[in-house]
């Protein structure tokens, strides 16, 4: 195992049991194959911080155990929709507790 390779396997253990940790939720289940929502979310999780960290989906996939990297790619694009729906959400609460523009006060 070269230098990069520990550097990476430690890297990916300490994000694995910080997000474990978080979610309550174990890096035995997170490292898995499960599909149990709770774990598969987690392990998206940690592969898309992994790639908002410059890696590849290629070197995400070989730190789970996962056979090619379009799973990675799903878990990331999983993430942004989920990220992107939770803002819009944000949104609409605020908008129950106070009053909505007018169509006519948005207009250009």
């Amino acid at each position: 195992m070269t230098t990069e390779q520990r550097n990476d396997a430690q890297e990916v253990i300490e994000l694995t049991n910080y997000i474990g940790a978080t979610l309550g939720i174990s890096p035995q289940n997170i490292f898995g194959k499960s599909r149990i929502p709770e774990h598969a979310d987690a392990r998206a999780i940690c592969q898309y911080v992994l790639r908002s960290r410059g890696w590849n989906y290629q070197r995400i996939a070989d730190s789970y155990g996962q056979k090619c990297h379009a799973t990675a790619m799903h878990n990331v694009a999983r993430i942004e929709r989920m990220m992107k729906l939770s803002n819009a959400v944000d949104l609409g609460l605020k908008l129950t507790t106070k009053k909505a523009p007018s169509m006519a006060e948005t207009s250009v």
